[in-house]
């Protein structure tokens, strides 16, 4: 292989595994943005799921102290045991958003308080101490708490939606940069290949002229050799 051609060829290899690392590192960069955008839904997902468990939670206990009737523990208790595992999932998904954390850890405190009320009235009224319950739903404590879980509610949906509405111009920028560098790649490794396969093909044509030509000079002197032999 000529100096050239093997010149050649370590170019085309060092612009191939450039190109190659920019289109890696891209490919990355959405895939980053896909997974926080998949992350932030997750969130706002788990948080429903939990306000709608702690609403099973109140309207079982309340069906229980104004029918007396079991059947209404069933919800309640099937919720109380699925909260822990979403607060658990809701700590993991915020691990890197302390502020998201913290509202958090604020809204477990606030729930499970909520629980152990919740058990402690209902072991109660089993006791037949339905006057203390009902002195409880009477003094307003019970309306104090709901109200202290959803202002912890609330305020976890503002701060999500504004770390949202921060990230959504960044998003937006690096979705365009990485369209954008996606593009060029794909594009100059088509124009670099195009490049090289032509640049090969007329090297190699000018190989095969090099070579006629010789050949054809090699011919002419055989020739002509000859031809002052036969003349002596």
């Amino acid at each position: 292989m000529s100096k050239g051609k093997l010149f050649g060829v370590l170019v085309a290899t060092v612009v191939f595994v450039c190109l190659l690392a920019l289109q890696t590192v891209l490919v990355e960069q959405w895939k980053a943005i896909h997974e926080e955008r998949e992350r932030h839904a997750r969130i706002k997902q788990e948080i429903l799921r939990l306000e709608r468990l702690v609403t099973d939670v109140d309207n079982g206990f309340r069906g229980y102290v104004l029918m007396k009737q079991s059947v209404f523990l069933g919800p309640m208790i099937a919720a109380e045991g699925k909260i822990p595992g979403v607060i658990d999932g809701l700590n993991r998904l915020t691990e890197e958003a302390p502020d998201l954390q913290r509202g958090v850890l604020i809204l477990n405190n606030r729930v499970n308080e909520l629980l152990d009320v919740k058990r402690r009235l209902t072991l109660d009224l089993e006791r037949g101490q339905e006057d203390d319950v009902l002195a409880y739903i009477r003094g307003g404590e019970g309306l104090a708490l709901a109200s202290t879980i959803g202002l912890a509610f609330q305020d976890l949906h503002q701060k999500l939606d504004g770390r949202q509405r921060d990230r959504e111009g960044k998003t937006a920028q690096k979705i365009e940069w990485v369209q954008w560098g996606l593009t060029a790649t794909v594009l100059g490794g088509c124009v670099f290949g195009i490049g090289l396969g032509r640049a090969t093909s007329r090297s190699d044509m000018m190989a095969a002229r090099t070579g006629k030509t010789a050949g054809a000079h090699d011919r002419l002197e055989r020739s002509q050799a000859a031809g002052r032999g036969g003349a002596v």
